[in-house]
């Protein structure tokens, strides 16, 4: 028997580098390759988050040793362990964004865990930070307020306004299945978005992020978003109310 070779005639002219401009796809299924974060860009970020969270502690053993020294005593030294707290959360929130894993069970931990670290961190510490602020702006706006002073329990109260405010949005955020975005969803990688291995395989890059399941999410974010530019906002007239206080 003899065998026939068939030749595949394009109509106009067209040849194969006009059908498929990135070279004639290969045969079989293609292997689905998960790319996660630059090892380089994931140690450095994790080694100063690292540092962060060692200056964090570094602090907290000196706000215990010295809590009893004037200067200590009258920053609220009680309160100064909400703002390592909170900053301890923020911290370990960077270890939420970076985790290396390709396993989707694990990312979408991450993808609320991570939310939930840093909404909370950040309304520690500031939120603290704004106690502080609002105790000083008290006494000086009002003299008759040196007499008893701002208490600690209502400073605290202040601040477990504040968290649970945001504790409030981010817990609605992420429990109501409209507007959560842990959902995980695998997107091409656009960069590279595939490949031919050396054995001939075709091979498609793709990334795991964290999808919502509509445009609520972008929608709600922004919400969490205002919340937190208004205590700025609060945060920077107290400031400026307070601009001429010597200590």
């Amino acid at each position: 028997l003899r065998t026939q070779d068939y030749m595949f005639n394009y109509l106009h002219g067209l040849s194969d580098n006009d059908i498929y401009p990135e070279g004639i796809p290969s045969d079989g299924v293609p292997h689905v390759i998960i790319r996660t974060y630059s090892m380089p860009m994931v140690t450095v970020l994790m080694t100063l988050s690292t540092c962060g969270l060692t200056f964090t502690l570094v602090c907290c053993l000196f706000n215990l040793i010295f809590r009893k020294r004037r200067v200590v005593r009258l920053s609220s030294s009680n309160l100064n362990y909400l703002i390592i707290l909170g900053a301890v959360c923020m911290y370990l929130s960077v270890y939420a964004y970076l985790v290396p894993t390709v396993h989707i069970s694990t990312v979408q931990i991450m993808c609320t865990l991570k939310e939930w670290l840093f909404i909370t961190g950040y309304a520690l510490c500031f939120g603290t930070v704004l106690a502080k602020m609002w105790r000083i702006y008290n006494i000086f706006q009002y003299p008759t307020a040196k007499k008893n002073g701002t208490k600690d329990w209502q400073m605290l109260l202040i601040v477990a306004t504040i968290v649970g405010i945001g504790i409030l949005l981010v817990a609605i955020g992420t429990g109501v299945p409209y507007l959560r975005g842990s959902l995980v969803t695998q997107i091409v990688d656009e960069e590279n978005p595939n490949g031919i291995a050396a054995n001939g395989d075709r091979e498609e890059y793709y990334h795991l992020v964290c999808y919502p399941v509509s445009s609520l999410p972008f929608y709600w974010n922004i919400l969490i978003l205002a919340y937190l530019a208004v205590l700025q906002i609060v945060g920077i007239v107290l400031a400026f109310e307070t601009r001429k206080v010597k200590f």
